[in-house]
């Protein structure tokens, strides 16, 4: 299963903890969750949790800053080194898929995973593959 999902990729944000002991998802990192969820249910509205090993591949498309928006920067993606940390881009996104493309994201067994700022004529997004090994 593949799907582009047209949106601006956000890293899990840490946990919270409240003066009672409390501890919460920022509300960031719940929004993104939720809005990928209504993303891929609308792309694919019968999709069943996969169950078995999984092989997950991610390309996060980060927006594009102006500095690379000169004449002489190149037209395509380009790699994106500095934040969000790729591992928290992952994170996010596991935890937003658990029930929705898998049962839980323990099931992954292979993670191809990269980021990227998006090409002069391209946009954000996340392009995700989901392959379930036999």
């Amino acid at each position: 299963m593949t799907f582009d999902l047209p949106i601006i990729p956000v890293a899990k944000g840490r946990p919270r903890h409240t003066k009672g002991g409390h501890t919460y998802t920022p509300a960031k990192t719940r929004g993104y969750e939720a809005a990928l969820k209504a993303l891929v249910m609308a792309q694919c509205p019968h999709v069943e949790p996969l169950e078995g090993p999984l092989v997950l591949r991610i390309v996060f498309y980060l927006p594009r800053p102006k500095r690379l928006m000169r004449v002489c920067d190149p037209d395509g993606p380009v790699p994106a080194p500095l934040r969000p940390d790729l591992d928290n881009l992952v994170k996010a996104l596991k935890d937003a898929m658990n029930g929705v493309l898998w049962s839980d994201d323990a099931q992954i067994v292979v993670l191809r995973a990269s980021k990227w700022y998006h090409g002069k004529s391209g946009a954000p997004g996340v392009y995700l593959t989901v392959i379930p090994i036999d």
